[in-house]
């Protein structure tokens, strides 16, 4: 426990004004988003959240947000679900229009990360919910790898979420602050979202630095599905950036 601790903190004392501003930020700049989706779709907003998710495993942020709206839209209009192209697996798909169709989001998804993010993304305020993602598990190990090497256990998620949880109080922070100005440090740090030289983000252009809140008339749906026969996966061209995705606890 203490060697987790070191390694975390140790990125903390690297952390840099920005990392630190966007961080306390990041989860009202989500929710700020997804609103807009409701608003502008009529949809509850726990809902918008669980689709936006559901639809996250392998999936980069802007394209996740023009999934997530299209799926959306294509419910709201009264669409089958198979007309909805998304930029990951369509069974993901299928979890996200369950939500849809009333669902709770508990219900459908059981994995400590997946609940902990849609519980930040609605509630960006609350005291103990934090996303351990694969990023999270590698600060914890002191190690870059990749984020199928990232695999924990139920066990340790929870382990790692009390650590987690026990420094930003430290700190005086809520835990998913502390995760967020984390994943913008240990990204910058290590050059996986930005330029090379360290010297700018690269994700949206926006009044924000990481470009986390994204104006609902940016967010641009795919064009729907004429009657196609759906693959596993869509072959869409990646947009910007890379989500956060690790083979997730059951």
């Amino acid at each position: 426990m203490k060697k987790i601790t070191c390694n975390i903190l140790r990125v903390w004392d690297q952390a840099s004004d920005c990392d630190k501003s966007e961080g306390m930020l990041a989860y009202e700049r989500y929710h700020k988003t997804l609103e807009g989706i409701s608003q502008n779709t009529k949809i509850p907003l726990v809902k918008v959240a669980g689709v936006f998710a559901a639809l996250s495993p392998n999936n980069d942020y802007a394209k996740n947000l023009s999934s997530c709206l299209t799926v959306c839209l294509g419910f709201s209009e009264g669409r089958k679900e198979s007309e909805c192209v998304v930029t990951t697996y369509n069974h993901n798909r299928t979890k996200a229009w369950r939500i849809l169709n009333g669902e709770h989001f508990y219900s459908v998804f059981k994995g400590l990360k997946v609940r902990n993010f849609w519980r930040n993304l609605t509630e960006p305020n609350h005291p103990e919910a934090i996303t351990i993602d694969g990023h999270m598990v590698n600060i914890s190990r002191g190690v870059v790898q990749g984020m199928s090497e990232a695999s924990i256990t139920k066990g340790q998620y929870k382990n790692l979420a009390r650590i987690y949880r026990s420094i930003a109080a430290d700190l005086g922070l809520l835990p998913c602050q502390l995760q967020a100005i984390l994943w913008f440090a240990w990204k910058r740090i290590n050059n996986i979202v930005y330029n090379g030289a360290g010297e700018s983000p690269l994700l949206f252009p926006y009044d924000n630095e990481w470009g986390v809140f994204v104006p609902f008339m940016s967010i641009i749906p795919y064009p729907f599905r004429d009657n196609s026969i759906p693959t596993e996966k869509e072959n869409i061209p990646l947009v910007c950036g890379e989500f956060p995705v690790f083979k997730e606890a059951k």
